[in-house]
């Protein structure tokens, strides 16, 4: 079997204090399939090891594939929206109130990256390689 549509690299500009923190927490043996820059300092990078999520240009968490339970892609107050499904989710999640200017805006979560909806392809490609790595893939086109 053989499928030919995860075979894209992505890796998107990242401003340097992003890229700093990447190669800080990224080891040399990992193998970076892709990384691509959110909203207000927000970035994904998914690696054979598992998903490094940066919010606001200083915090990185790292989600390794055996904690994952699924992953999403959608759209959400005009805004795309990456979101990891994992164990222990309420540790991650961030409560908004509904009285809060910020109650309509990105979701501030640990477990979410937040992007304008034009890099929706980009963020795709980052799904599809979170789904390979997890096992929740498919195999669409069988050439063998």
């Amino acid at each position: 079997m053989s499928d030919k549509s995860c075979l894209e690299i992505v890796v998107d500009f990242l401003p340097e204090k992003m890229r700093r923190i990447i190669d800080e927490n990224v080891e040399t043996d990992e193998d970076i399939k892709a990384v691509v820059k959110g909203i207000k300092g927000e970035a994904v990078a998914v690696t054979d090891k598992g998903v490094h999520i940066i919010k606001e240009e200083k915090e990185h968490y790292l989600f390794p594939y055996d904690k994952i339970n699924r992953v999403r892609v959608s759209r959400a107050n005009r805004v795309g929206r990456f979101e990891l499904f994992v164990e222990e989710q309420d540790e991650y999640n961030v409560k908004k109130d509904p009285h809060d200017s910020s109650y309509y805006g990105p979701d501030k979560s640990k477990n979410v990256v937040n992007f304008p909806y034009s890099k929706f392809p980009m963020f795709q490609v980052a799904k599809r390689y979170v789904r390979k790595f997890t096992g929740d893939y498919e195999v669409k086109y069988d050439f063998s």
